[in-house]
């Protein structure tokens, strides 16, 4: 499986376990991302030269990674509220 796919179906779960059970969810999907290389606060990366590829391996690893580093940082910073926007953006993010 590619890390693209990896991430996508975590990012998937995520949302389901947030609709299940919102705070637990929360928890137990920071605690998945954390045990799959993601942190909190992770940012895309920027060529200057170039506009990154939508549809790359690459692109798709970065803007999954950024995703779910952000629900990980709403954690962390008790934003509970902005999480329904997180939830929101899901499925546009895993297209």
């Amino acid at each position: 499986m590619e890390r693209s796919e990896l991430l996508k179906s975590l990012v998937i779960n995520a949302v389901k376990d947030i609709e299940s059970d919102f705070m637990s969810g929360i928890v137990k999907s920071v605690e998945v991302f954390k045990e799959n290389g993601i942190i909190s606060g992770m940012h895309i990366g920027c060529n200057k030269n170039r506009e990154m590829e939508q549809d790359t391996e690459e692109s798709k690893v970065l803007k999954l990674e950024w995703f779910a580093g952000n629900l990980m940082n709403l954690y962390e910073r008790n934003a509970y509220p902005m999480v329904n926007t997180w939830l929101c953006m899901a499925n546009g993010i895993c297209k």
